[in-house]
């Protein structure tokens, strides 16, 4: 494929080595492809470990003077690498002779400079003693001609391609499945090339045949060390870890496998020459978080510069960390809290260009390089991509995506042995990561997703605190949805992980300001703003990017005005243009340079643009303008159909522009998933472009074609049309789509993709000017009073429930009177819900008749039902007989089994049982019960279970088996914590209640609910209380809680209180008896229950 050369770097007289892609493969375009790959790749690694690249760059007829003439293989069209030049020796010739005081700080070496590059999302791939060269101490890798980036998926015309060197390689590797690869793959690699140096050759021998290694390292078990030379006691036990043949029992990072070493290195250790052969241990090793993040070692700290060199890396390097220690200080000192148990929440806000992702990726870095942590790296656009969102990032670092879809599944089954998950809690986690959408079209919806979310992290931090980076979180409404959720766990229920935000100023009161709101407010999180670069660091990061001459940085620094991105963008535009050259004092602009400066971000990103692109057509930079117009990531295949509904035919030179420019970076799925501009604003500025020559109204029409042509079901594919045909000016056919989509995201607890809808469904009305009598206002109002309630905020809830209930009368004689009715009917539903929310029963009622009576003039039975079952629950809970409700509720259950709403006929089924519970009619109860609870199992696997988990305990209840109601009022208590959600405020009581029939009070359930309740239960959580109270021996606090009562009418309330008088008068305490007693009555004749009453009071 190449050769090294000796060369030199004219202007300093330094010597560099030069790697040359030989001419014949300059046209073959994988080989094109792989030696640009490495130098993307290696171009943002810089370790003393690890080889430094100088420059790189294709032959041209200028160079040939200065090629050698015997070599035809090197001509124009050649592509180069120019690297630092080593005087050091191949570590092949210290195989089998490599004592432990040479060999212990070349391996602390190379786990560290394996530890940077893993970090920065890079594998080797090909470790072995000749891709090593050692000088003293110093042992550094070169050749990453076989590197891949980590998560990234198989190349599709080269999928299943064994790469690497056979005595060398991991099992992952020998079965080419590319997706399994990660830090572990090049540890193996490395516990390998350790063999080969204590003992000669590697695990399995060298001079074997290729079929011969790939059967030993899948097969055969790694025999006994034999070193020829002594090594410490525990040395073979670390060797073996390297060297298991499952992933998932090597070290997981290099920092964990370099503390495995120090502990033999710094440890009263006993020398032996061999140990007994075992198995390595399956428990997890963590490094250790370190007091203070390493400092990097610079490439300015052990290079002499080359003044002109390199400046084609200049978009490939990663910029330096300049003039934000206070914000590293506080960031690390937040993983040192959750490294102590404490879940952390941090929020980096700051205006676009100021670094805030810059930030988050020097922790994630160092994070991952020296063990801190489990990095997962979560993105969000504002027009969301494939990639997006927290469960494709989970996919990505659970190796799930790309590759064989059953390595998939069982690399997930090997992950749920180890975490010991019950046979339920594996479907769920298969159905959540390896069949995407299947929770949505349960039904169980952003809920249950982010319960299982929530169980994922649990299981992901075990070992390790987990960094969780958000990067653009504003755009990401389920993500901040399932934060707010996570943080309503109690802090001891959270898992051991730091979340990282990074987001723009937002609208103050906007739906996103109040998520971010409601996250800081949580124990444990914080804002951290990120402004623009302060003056005194200004010119340190221009050196840092570029060694310019000090008048050449002033105007830098002038213009910049201190904003990181602009800084590096406008280098890249000059060093892009070819306008700066070598000076006394450094890089100067060549003489009658045009140097007009931008005026801002935009004109600087569409310079930079128009300088990529020269060479290429209209269509296909039209092409790139609508890869913006999709969004920041850009899914490929989305992409691809988009240009040809444009007539722009294939577009791939134009990506290789790009990111050889450092415009755009590949998809952590691999380049023919998609690829990210290199930020935000280079999107809107390609878009605002667009807009100027009158392009954009084409290419979102191209945009709009191809999302018509995708079949699917997904609530963003109809937010996404709904938002592209407003922005084409077709507000009409927008408002369907837009209104479909928020729906979808309701069911999906996604409030504020569905709030972000409907403002835009409702700018859609105001801009056809529709009429007052349009039902489609209605409609919206009903979405919007159900997404306020649902986020607890009842005012304005109650203020779209109003809207509706005051329009809906107004149309009973209009064209569109039916569809009024049926909002109108909603709209009481809605206000039901909101009343008992309030504590407010009698208006609870009031509106469930109402919106039964309007949904009786309807033809929609399912409606019907619906009401009826909300009417009858409501009337069962305010003590009515069974000849007042029981018809209603046979009637609404008929309809829901003969629809297939499970939930609608187990409550009908669990509200029926109650009344004939309360009316003594045990045969009916029983066989009520025991249909409810068939239902019930079945909703377990349709919705979120704490729900279905309560019903079950309160129909186990009923049917007078105690135990197993307790079993499930416990399991739905501990569910809805899990969840962050607060659940039925009656839900503990009547676990308490069940325990103390069977005897069994919960300490801490008593401990809990003797402090306080809520007013609007005060009389059934006070009879509860006052049971308590006598089980804890306290007669006199039971008798006071019941005389402080609040008075009302309330059956739970009577029942409780006659089951405290038996037990009161089981114990002879007969004071308690009769004041139970009394209290029951009154609620009984209340109720108007006169044979209940008379009862309870004898």
């Amino acid at each position: 494929m190449g050769s090294v050369w000796g060369g030199e770097h004219v202007p300093r007289g330094v010597p560099v080595a030069v790697k040359v892609l030989h001419a014949r493969f300059a046209n073959d375009s994988w080989f094109r492809t792989s030696f640009a790959s490495e130098v993307r790749a290696v171009a943002r690694l810089d370790h003393p470990n690890i080889v430094t690249i100088l420059d790189h760059g294709i032959l041209s007829m200028e160079d040939l003077p200065g090629l050698p003439v015997d070599e035809p293989d090197i001509g124009v069209g050649s592509a180069w690498l120019a690297m630092e030049r080593l005087s050091g020796t191949p570590m092949t010739r210290f195989k089998g002779r490599c004592p432990w005081k040479r060999l212990l700080p070349w391996l602390q070496g190379l786990l560290a400079g394996l530890g940077h590059a893993h970090a920065r999302g890079l594998l080797h791939r090909d470790l072995k003693p000749a891709n090593v060269l050692v000088d003293g101490d110093r042992a550094v890798l070169v050749d990453f001609g076989l590197a891949r980036e980590l998560d990234a998926d198989p190349d599709e015309a080269h999928d299943g391609l064994v790469v690497g060197t056979p005595a060398y390689m991991s099992p992952e590797q020998f079965e080419a499945d590319d997706a399994g690869f990660g830090p572990w793959t090049d540890l193996y690699g490395l516990g390998c090339l350790v063999w080969a140096l204590v003992t000669g050759a590697g695990p399995h021998g060298q001079r074997r045949s290729a079929g011969e290694l790939r059967h030993a390292h899948l097969n055969l078990p790694v025999p006994r060390l034999t070193a020829r030379s002594p090594v410490p006691v525990g040395f073979e036990g670390w060797l073996r870890r390297l060297l298991a043949r499952h992933p998932l029992d090597r070290y997981r990072c290099a920092a964990d496998a370099l503390h495995g070493l120090n502990q033999l290195a710094t440890g009263a250790v006993e020398w032996a020459s061999f140990q007994p052969p075992a198995e390595p241990p399956r428990t997890p090793v963590a490094a250790p978080l370190q007091v203070r993040w390493p400092e990097p070692v610079r490439r300015r700290d052990r290079a002499p510069e080359l003044l002109g060199a390199g400046l084609r890396l200049f978009g490939l390097r990663q910029p330096p960390l300049i003039g934000r220690l206070a914000t590293q200080e506080r960031l690390w000192e937040a993983l040192g809290d959750v490294h102590r148990g404490d879940a952390r929440v941090v929020l980096l806000e700051g205006p676009a260009g100021a670094g805030k992702s810059r930030i988050v990726r020097w922790l994630a870095q160092t994070a991952h390089a020296t063990g801190s942590a489990e990095v997962v790296h979560v993105r969000h656009g504002e027009e969301p991509g494939r990639g997006d969102g927290l469960i494709p990032a989970l996919r990505r670092h659970l190796g799930l995506v790309g590759g064989d879809s059953a390595a998939a599944r069982r690399r997930l089954d090997a992950l749920a042995d180890r975490w010991r998950l019950r046979q339920a809690e594996r479907v769920e986690l298969m159905a959540m990561l390896l069949v995407v959408g299947v929770v949505r079209r349960s039904g169980r919806g952003g809920v249950q997703r982010n319960s299982l979310l929530s169980a994922l992290l649990d299981r992901l931090s075990e070992a390790r605190p987990l960094l969780l980076c958000l990067d653009d979180v504003h755009w990401g409404s389920d993500t901040l949805n399932f934060v707010a959720q996570l943080l309503d766990r109690p802090p001891t229920l959270r898992p051991r992980v730091m979340i990282l935000m990074t987001a723009r100023p937002v609208v103050s009161g906007s739906p996103v300001d109040a998520f971010l709101r409601r996250i800081l407010q949580s124990v444990g999180s914080e804002r951290v703003p990120v402004g623009l670069l302060a003056p005194g660091w200004r010119g340190a990061l221009i050196q840092s990017l570029a060694p310019v001459e000090p008048a050449l940085a002033e105007l830098v620094e002038t213009r910049a005005g201190g904003n990181p991105l602009f800084t590096v963008q406008l280098l890249g535009d000059w060093v892009a243009r070819g306008l700066l050259e070598v000076g006394r004092d450094g890089l100067r602009l060549t003489a009658g340079a045009d140097v007009d400066l931008p005026s801002d971000l935009h004109a600087l990103w569409q310079r930079r643009v128009d300088m990529a692109l020269r060479h290429r057509s209209s269509h296909e930079r039209q092409a790139v303008e609508l890869a913006a117009v999709l969004g920041t990531h850009v899914d490929r295949s989305e992409w691809e159909m988009a240009c040809l509904e444009a007539g722009f035919g294939s577009c791939d030179r134009v990506l290789d522009d790009l990111l050889s420019a450092g415009l755009a970076h590949p998809d952590p799925l691999g380049l023919e998933r998609g690829f990210s501009f290199v930020h935000g604003m280079l999107a809107e500025s390609l878009q605002r472009a667009a807009k100027a020559q009158d392009r954009l109204v084409g290419l979102r029409e191209a945009v709009l074609a191809m999302l018509r042509r995708r079949a699917s079901d997904e609530q963003r594919v109809a937010l996404r049309t709904g938002h592209l045909l407003l922005n084409l000016g077709r507000p009409s056919e927008a408002i369907a789509p837009l209104g479909d989509g928020a729906w979808a995201a309701v069911r999906d607890s996604e409030f504020l993709e569905a709030e972000r809808g409907l403002r835009a469904r409702q700018a859609a009305l105001e801009a056809i000017d529709a009429a007052p009598d349009d039902p489609r206002w209605g409609e919206g109002w009903v979405m919007q009073a159900r997404v306020a309630r649902r986020r607890g905020q009842l005012a304005t809830a109650r203020e779209s429930t109003k809207q509706v209930l005051a329009a809906s009368p107004a149309q009973n004689a209009g064209p569109h009177a039916a569809r009024w009715t049926a909002l109108g009917s909603q709209a009481h539903r809605e206000g039901a819900r909101l009343a008992v929310l309030a504590g407010e029963h009698d208006a609870a009622i009031d509106h469930a008749r109402a919106a039964l009576a309007l949904a009786r003039t309807l033809k929609d039975p399912v409606a019907l039902a619906w009401c009826r079952r909300d009417y009858g629950l409501l009337r069962v809970q305010a003590g009515a007989r069974m000849g007042e409700v029981d018809r209603l509720l046979a009637a609404a259950q008929s309809t829901f089994e003969a629809t297939g709403e499970v939930f609608g006929a187990a409550d009908c089924l669990r509200a029926r049982a109650v009344v004939r519970h309360r009316e003594r009619r045990s045969s009916d109860v029983e066989h009520l019960c025991r249909h409810a609870r068939r239902a019930l199992r079945r909703c377990l696997t349709l919705q979120e279970p704490a729900h279905t988990q309560a019903a079950l305990g309160d129909v186990a209840r009923l049917a007078g088996r105690t135990a197993e109601a307790v079993r499930w009022y416990a399991a739905a208590r501990e569910r809805f914590q899990h969840i962050g959600h607060p659940g039925p405020a009656r839900l503990p009581w009547r676990e308490a209640a069940a325990r103390l029939d069977r005897s069994e009070p919960d300490p801490a359930l008593v401990q809990q609910l003797i402090e306080g309740a809520a007013a609007v239960d005060a009389g059934f959580m006070a009879a509860v209380r006052a049971r308590l109270w006598l089980a804890m021996g306290n007669e006199s606090a039971a008798i006071m809680e019941l005389s402080q009562a609040l008075r009302g009418s309330d059956p739970e309330a009577a029942e409780q209180a006659e089951a405290l008088a038996r037990r009161a008068r089981a114990v002879m305490a007969d004071d308690l008896a009769a004041e139970a007693a009394g209290f029951a009555a009154r609620q009984w004749g209340l109720l108007g229950w006169p044979a209940r009453a008379r009862r309870a009071g004898h």
